[in-house]
């Protein structure tokens, strides 16, 4: 059997342009924006978001995602409450897509900050999120557990004869 499915690029696009007049994209952002956001869109294809939600709910959730990833949240009321009024998209749906998309991240490195993030924000499960990567070791003296004798790491206080 054959599904069709809208695609919700269209509502994305839709999306950018109403962020944009919202002044909540600002000009240096619509690029990295856009290119962003369709690589989350694609991404959700990978998923059964498409089946179970309208494009329009997808697009905003995609657009959720991209303020995330990019740290761009508004740091304003105004801002804020025109980004939340333009993707019209309940608390629910909205974390619901999140978890859905964020699965597809878990082993994905470059994905981690965006995945604590959302965690923090209380849009995708705690679990979901690995622990941040613990700082390297200075390297020390020792190879390979054995620590040089003293002797070797005393000054050459003695010149011999």
């Amino acid at each position: 059997f054959d599904v069709c499915v809208e695609n919700p690029l269209l509502a994305f696009i839709d999306l950018v342009n109403k962020l944009r007049a919202g002044d909540v994209l600002t000009e240096d952002l619509k690029q990295p924006f856009s290119q962003v956001g369709i690589n989350f869109i694609s991404d959700s294809y990978r998923t059964a978001l498409c089946l179970e939600f309208p494009p329009q709910k997808i697009a905003a959730a995609c657009a959720f995602l991209t303020v995330v990833f990019l740290r761009a949240l508004p740091d304003d009321r105004p801002r804020t409450a025109a980004l939340y009024g333009a993707l019209a998209i309940s608390e629910r749906s909205l974390r619901s897509i999140c978890t859905q998309m964020a699965e597809l991240y878990v082993e994905n490195k470059k994905c981690a900050r965006l995945l604590r993030d959302l965690a923090e924000m209380g849009h995708v499960p705690a679990e979901l999120v690995r622990p941040a990567p613990r700082p390297p070791v200075p390297p020390s003296d020792s190879v390979a557990g054995v620590t040089p004798s003293p002797s070797v790491l005393s000054s050459s206080s003695s010149a011999g004869p």
